[in-house]
């Protein structure tokens, strides 16, 4: 009879059995303590890259711009958006323009009894200027005459 009860295997059997079992189990470990071992390493490096980091951006200047960016954006639409109502008002002028000139004349047909809607249109060109060459009379002859001898005795 055996440790454990009755058994039909050799206790030289069980030892060698158990000791390949815990061998085994030693090469999990061993496998899991290297990986632990590199895992460790890379979180030393990467916290290397993180206090690096943290010494070149300075976090409270980052906040401060992003905030006076924040300002100028919204500036930016506070402003668009008055420009869009300004452009909306000039659209709004226009019509304006045109019911003030429908109403006038409505008031001028009205005083006028219809007799202006019987007027001619008014003409939008303007009138061409005959151009007319001047005459010369004896006067200005002999006074252009005089003129030239005058500038020929200065050239002399």
């Amino acid at each position: 009879m055996g440790l454990f009860g009755k058994t039909n295997i050799d206790p030289k059997e069980k030892v060698n059995e158990w000791c390949k079992k815990l061998r085994q189990e030693g090469f999990q470990i061993d496998r899991q303590i290297r990986a632990i071992v590199r895992m460790t390493g890379s979180l030393q490096k990467s916290t290397e890259v993180m206090k690096m980091m943290s010494s070149l951006i300075k976090v409270p200047e980052i906040s401060r711009t992003m905030q006076e960016l924040s300002r100028e954006m919204m500036k930016a639409g506070i402003v668009e958006e008055m420009i869009e109502d300004t452009m909306e008002s000039v659209g709004d002028q226009e019509e304006l323009e045109e019911e003030a000139q429908k109403e006038v004349d409505k008031v001028l047909w009205e005083l006028t009894a219809g007799q202006l809607g019987k007027a001619p249109a008014v003409s939008t060109t303007t009138p061409s200027i005959a151009t007319t060459e001047p005459t010369v009379t004896l006067e200005d002859e002999a006074e252009l005459d005089e003129m030239q001898s005058r500038l020929a005795a200065l050239r002399s």
